[in-house]
């Protein structure tokens, strides 16, 4: 035997060796497919009846629902059910016609698996019942079932069904990179569906309010209910809408040598303090800043520039020759051109003993008033932004609280006029709405100062008031300084443009931290806050606070403001120094600022522009008619006129109608409102009508500009 036989006989004996282990590997092989084809037959018949039995529910459902919703029908029911039977008869071929389309797609579908032609047979009997049943032409009440009971199972729950087979297989064929591919839309379809979820479930919060008190819309109490937004971005978007953190952190001072230069630049003239190192900013309570000639925020900024006092020669002037007033606020640049904020207030001891006397002969329901005001900010935001603040409030709301006699109260219903600052400030703070004809309301500081308090303010923003008042409307109302003010400090040109007064990345309006000598804005008028509060220990005093924080396009940088106003109020209250006093937390409007959310014309966003505040804590308030009718007004209809009201009975202690608003729109919450007649039809001040959301049951208007424009449409048609 040759080589080449020798070889041919190995192979063949080698190749009769490895033919069992081929065959057992064949016959293996075999085996687990058979075992796959059986897994996927019945997971596919599982999931095929878990269909058939949800469509079998579904469609029993569908019928109980047509039964009883047969009352839409206007006619009698016998009548009813005869047009029907006679408008089903005409359109029930095309019926049968979209189902059979829309099955077959499903059988080409499902040509791959082992479902039984029965449960197909099944699931097309069964919609067609339902169709046939409820076709939604004649019944008022109909048509939507229609729509979710037969198209959405069909477009919807089906293929997914399907989808979710077909991805069982793949799984068990090992057909992994196939699998990445059929998952990728499933993926991206569920994510979308999720930011779908979380858009509708962030709409949950608005009828609660701070200690988890949820809106009262009783119909036998109370003449309107409030219609909720339905989709809600705010809370979803809110963390990729925070610029703030773009300039750092105040204590990273920016252009340290540039401090001074920035200050100097707007000063007139500004080579006059080329050499100066420490600067008072002017008094502004004094007449040359009278609010009539300084209406306007450019006006007062210009005024301040050229009041500006050079402290090293001021303290050279002999005190027998005439200069301005002490400065309380100093600015002071070191050698390096770093500045720093001193704060001193100059008590007045002429006017201590003064208003000390007029305080001793009138009554008031509280010694002193803490009034917190922020601009642009809704209760729903506060609730987002205001953590630590919330907490401290709500504590003082838990029931039989022993936390110092102190005890807080929310107004649920309160709204603001329009997102407009101006439409809620002048009746909160003159009981008339702005109106250069009809306007003659009185500040109701003048009637604290009248009755023997010391007043302040500390605002972070470079104006006399709160809002830019018409000229037109000053020479009509009665308007009263403030005893001792902070607010020329914040026209500095370090935060303050007076080219252009409302810059994003500047000053009062800014997207990003408002920072001012290494602090933050606020940390300013806290501090003046604190100082006037403690120069006048035995005197009543009204100190208004104003915050512009949440006056800005992104509508999160007055979340930095949240712990150091808790700090500042617990402060007070652990040294004693609130004490008999009302503090009121209030807000204008609510947000209004925010451009993303106008252009989609957001649910949420619409909603909380009137969505204002209002809360108060009070000390040692012991009348149990006044508590009584707190609570319950608590959840009646109120505007910013009520708070005028209740401002006027603090300081009067009674309702003394020279002060009260005008016709009775306003009312103090202290005492006794009728809740069935507070409506959006009571007041003209709403520009539009869904700005009001206290709705009226049965009507399409709210408001009397929703009455006319109603009569208008019908007039038309």
């Amino acid at each position: 035997m040759n080589d080449l036989e020798f070889t041919s006989l190995r192979r063949a004996k080698i190749s009769d060796l490895k033919m069992p282990k081929e065959n057992n590997e064949r016959q293996r092989n075999f085996f687990f497919k058979q075992v796959e084809r059986g897994i996927i037959y019945i997971m596919s018949n599982l999931i095929n009846i878990a269909t058939s039995i949800f469509i079998v529910i579904i469609n029993t459902y569908g019928v109980y629902h047509y039964l009883l919703s047969l009352n839409g029908c206007k006619n009698s029911r016998a009548k009813c059910l005869r047009y029907y039977s006679l408008v089903l008869m005409y359109n029930l071929f095309f019926e049968v016609l979209r189902a059979g389309i829309s099955f077959s797609i499903i059988c080409v579908l499902t040509f791959w698996s082992l479902t039984p032609i029965s449960n197909l047979l099944l699931i097309l009997s069964l919609y067609l019942t339902i169709y046939a049943y409820d076709h939604g032409d004649t019944f008022d009440k109909h048509g939507y079932y229609n729509f979710y009971g037969f198209n959405i199972v069909i477009l919807v729950f089906i293929p997914l069904f399907l989808y979710l087979s077909y991805i069982v297989k793949l799984i068990f064929q090992g057909l992994y990179k196939r699998l990445l591919y059929v998952l990728t839309p499933a993926i991206f379809i569920l994510f979308i569906c999720y930011i779908r979820y979380l858009i509708l479930i962030k709409c949950s919060g608005y009828h609660i309010g701070l200690n988890g008190v949820k809106i009262d819309d009783n119909p036998d109490k109370y003449s309107c209910f409030y219609d909720y937004p339905k989709n809600c971005y705010i809370d979803l978007l809110s963390p990729f809408m925070d610029y703030s953190r773009i300039g750092g952190n105040c204590t990273t001072i920016r252009d340290l040598k540039e401090q001074k230069t920035y200050f100097t630049y707007f000063l007139i003239p500004e080579k006059k303090y080329a050499n100066t190192t420490r600067f008072g900013f002017p008094i502004t309570t004094t007449n040359e800043f009278s609010l009539k000639t300084q209406y306007n925020i450019k006006h007062f900024s210009e005024r301040v520039s050229k009041s500006i006092i050079d402290m090293d020669k001021y303290e050279k002037i002999p005190n027998n020759e005439s200069k301005p007033l002490k400065p309380e606020v100093v600015l002071e640049f070191d050698k390096n051109n770093i500045g720093q904020i001193k704060i001193e207030i100059n008590k007045n001891e002429t006017l201590e003993k003064e208003r000390k006397a007029l305080g001793e002969k009138y009554k008031s329901k509280f010694d002193n008033v803490l009034f917190i005001f922020m601009d642009a900010f809704s209760r729903e935001h506060f609730k987002r932004k205001f953590k630590k603040t919330t907490k401290f409030i709500e504590k003082y709301m838990k029931p039989n609280n022993d936390l110092n006699d102190y005890k807080a109260y929310q107004f649920m219903k309160y709204t603001a006029f329009d997102c407009f600052t101006q439409m809620s400030a002048q009746p909160m703070f003159y009981g008339e709405k702005m109106d250069p004809v009809t306007s003659n309301g009185t500040f109701i500081l003048k009637h604290y100062k009248e009755r023997g308090f010391v007043t302040g303010q500390s605002i972070d923003l470079c104006s006399r008031e709160l809002f830019v008042t018409m000229n037109n409307c000053l020479n009509r109302v009665i308007f009263s300084d403030f005893d001792h003010e902070n607010v020329a400090m914040f026209c500095d040109a370090n935060y303050y443009n007076r080219d252009n007064p409302y810059p994003f990345l500047q000053g009062g309006f800014s997207i990003i931290r408002r920072c001012l000598y290494g602090r933050d804005a606020f940390e300013y008028v806290l501090e003046y806050g604190t100082k006037f509060w403690e120069a006048y220990p035995n005197n009543k005093k009204f100190l208004r606070l104003a915050f512009i924080d949440p006056h800005e396009r992104s509508e999160e940088v007055v979340k930095y403001l949240d712990e150091p106003l808790t700090q500042f109020l617990e402060d007070l209250m652990k040294r004693k120094l609130l004490e008999n006093t009302a503090i009121f937390f209030v807000s204008d409007h609510g947000n209004g600022m925010h451009g993303y959310y106008r252009w989609i014309q957001a649910d949420d966003f619409l909603f909380e522009r009137t969505l204002a505040f209002w809360f108060m804590i009070l000390h040692k308030y012991k009348d149990e008619e006044g508590i009584k009718n707190l609570n319950e007004n608590s959840q009646t209809f109120l505007t910013p006129y009520d708070i005028f009201d209740t401002l006027s009975d603090i300081v009067f202690d009674e309702v003394n109608m020279e002060v009260h608003t005008r016709d009775d729109l306003g009312y103090s919450v202290f005492r006794k409102i009728d809740a069935k007649s507070r409506n959006c039809m009571r007041y003209t001040e709403w520009p539009l009508d869904e700005m009001c959301h206290c709705r009226i049951p049965g009507q399409n208007y709210s408001t009397p500009i929703g009455l006319e424009n109603m009569k208008k449409q019908k007039k038309n048609l």
